[in-house]
């Protein structure tokens, strides 16, 4: 049994981190978040322990998420910082996928953070690409990252094995929007496409766009259909834990040589490069 990760609390009124660990059986960020007050929520891994990638775009997300939920909420980046160096300094590893939440139930504006062991992909991984499903899915309000999202979407998640990496999410047209903790991408001719409406506008999604323009490769923000699956040459997903992440096959269908493609591996190779560039300490 994987070891219960802890949650803190801080408080609207509090000065500082209240350092009790509030949940003591949850053993993955999803369970935390399922039983936690409904809210908005950002989720990011750290790198040497105490760097991360855009953390003013976490906050900002937040700020914007409650908005569009209709609360005006403002974190404190100063106090959550502050925070999360004490939490992280507590736990025993290496790097940490951390999730910030907000009370947009009970308390609002208390805000919980939480950590578990990062569990990147291997590298074998990142060769020969992951397999995915699909499902039907829309989002109600893509643009704020929602707690319920969560709970809505428990059952796709119990999908999820060491043999399926994702849920790929599709609309009414039979568009590819989203994967459940993920953005899609497709290629064909050379050309990557993505959803850009209906969608959450991930933060790592707007890195790997940024990095293809700089290559330059061609970039359509036009989601893949179902239809369209057997055309692609490559496909891969992108998020804070995975970063560029091939597909080598989407429910029975392989991608393309059923390994990582040269586009998917340029992209990735221009994302590393971002990333020693852009780390800042939280």
């Amino acid at each position: 049994m994987q070891e219960p990760i802890p949650v803190w609390k801080i408080k609207q009124d509090s000065s500082y981190l209240v350092s009790e660990d509030l949940r003591g059986t949850v053993e993955t960020l999803d369970q935390a978040s399922s039983i936690l007050p409904q809210g908005v929520y950002t989720s990011f891994r750290t790198y040497k322990r105490y760097f991360a990638l855009h953390m003013a775009d976490h906050f900002k997300r937040l700020n914007e998420g409650a908005a569009l939920l209709g609360h005006a909420v403002k974190t404190n980046p100063g106090l959550i910082r502050a925070a999360l160096k004490d939490i992280l300094a507590t736990l025993e590893g290496k790097d940490f996928r951390v999730r910030i939440s907000i009370d947009l139930e009970d308390r609002i504006g208390d805000v919980y953070i939480m950590a578990e062991p990062l569990k990147s992909p291997p590298d074998q991984e990142y060769q020969q690409g992951v397999k995915v499903l699909t499902r039907p899915f829309q989002r109600d309000n893509p643009q704020a990252k929602s707690t319920r999202f969560i709970q809505n979407s428990l059952d796709y998640r119990s999908l999820l094995t060491n043999e399926i990496n994702e849920v790929l999410l599709f609309n009414l047209q039979n568009e590819i929007m989203e994967g459940l903790s993920s953005n899609f991408f497709g290629v064909c001719r050379g050309v990557v496409y993505t959803a850009n409406e209906g969608i959450l506008l991930g933060i790592t999604r707007a890195i790997v766009l940024d990095a293809a323009k700089k290559i330059p490769i061609e970039v359509c923000l036009t989601p893949v259909s179902l239809q369209e699956i057997e055309q692609l040459e490559e496909a891969f997903l992108t998020s804070a834990s995975r970063a560029v992440l091939p597909v080598r096959q989407i429910e029975q269908t392989v991608i393309g040589t059923g390994e990582a493609g040269q586009v998917t591996r340029r992209i990735s190779e221009a994302f590393q490069t971002h990333i020693e560039e852009d780390l800042e300490e939280i």
